[in-house]
């Protein structure tokens, strides 16, 4: 068992050291995969394994769940191990003491909640909202509550459950920007930029948006784009609105900042990279710089 969770725990290291792609959730799937055979193999079932196995294979369980959601042959299987996770917690076997209760802490077995919220995201993933909701109502999880009235076009619950936070004393930036989002009231985004001190970066980047999309006023929209990126610069979405912006207002040396920076966090954004060559050229720039910066297909070529 020892081995068991020293292989979980370099499994969730090896996860959070690599980059979030395809390759590392095999690998570390793989290594689930291995814990979950050793600790439920026959061979390996005696009176003090048995007793030391349950918190690890939890866990293995848990994290192999929504590895397996990315395949839709697998996901239905997904489900039902978070369902039976969920559902044994209430069951009078395995007793206490046949759980194994003192190698919890080296399993770093998840709670019952952990596990609902898991599952919950996991329904929503594939669109079963109203089943996620009935999670999140359960634990009270107000955030994803909102957020799943509003997807499921429910607005007037959504403002219910809104102003009934707000009323109870719960006053968040947050809630405020969920509260223009279901009222389309951009003085809500206002209340949320004051309430947390010129600190909110969705509040300027709802209004951003909103100045671009409904009063169709890019120069606006890149003034509150700007103030967003400057608390949180890691909105890839956002340097390419902002670019796109920049476009608009024939600024193509700071179009040309927006496009890189957005290359440069996701570099497989050919969209950008487009938009990009597209700035550098109209700014002056030798044609030679555009051709670096962007793709070497033969389509893009042709187009310079």
């Amino acid at each position: 068992v020892v081995e068991q969770s020293y292989v979980l725990n370099w499994c969730e290291i090896h996860r959070r050291s690599h980059p979030n792609d395809e390759l590392t959730k095999e690998q570390c799937l793989t290594l689930v995969n291995s814990v979950i055979s050793a600790a439920s193999s026959p061979s390996n079932v005696s009176e003090n394994c048995e007793r030391s196995s349950w918190p690890v294979l939890t866990e293995a369980l848990f994290k192999r769940a929504p590895l397996e959601q990315r395949s839709f042959a697998r996901i239905e299987r997904a489900l039902r191990q978070l369902e039976e996770l969920t559902a044994q917690f209430g069951r009078p076997k395995p007793s206490v003491e046949d759980r194994g209760i003192h190698h919890f802490f080296w399993a770093r077995m998840p709670s019952i909640w952990t596990i609902e919220m898991e599952y919950a995201r996991v329904l929503a993933s594939f669109g079963s909202l109203k089943a996620a909701l009935d999670v999140y109502l359960r634990w009270e999880m107000w955030d994803d509550v909102i957020t799943a009235y509003t997807l499921l076009g429910q607005s007037n619950l959504a403002e219910k459950c809104i102003r009934e936070r707000i009323t109870s004393g719960d006053e968040t930036p947050d809630l405020y920007c969920s509260l223009g989002d279901v009222t389309k009231d951009p003085a809500h985004y206002e209340k949320a930029w004051e309430l947390s001190n010129h600190k909110s970066a969705r509040a300027m980047k709802s209004l951003g948006l909103r100045s671009l999309t409904v009063e169709k006023d890019p120069s606006k929209a890149a003034e509150y784009l700007e103030k967003s990126l400057l608390i949180n610069r890691f909105q890839i979405d956002l340097w390419f609105t902002l670019g796109c912006c920049y476009l608009q207002l024939k600024n193509f040396p700071k179009a040309e900042t927006a496009f890189r920076t957005c290359v440069s966090l996701e570099p497989d954004n050919f969209e950008a990279w487009n938009n990009l060559a597209s700035a550098v050229i109209f700014s002056g720039r030798k044609q030679v710089q555009a051709i670096f910066f962007c793709s070497t297909s033969s389509k893009t070529l042709q187009l310079l």
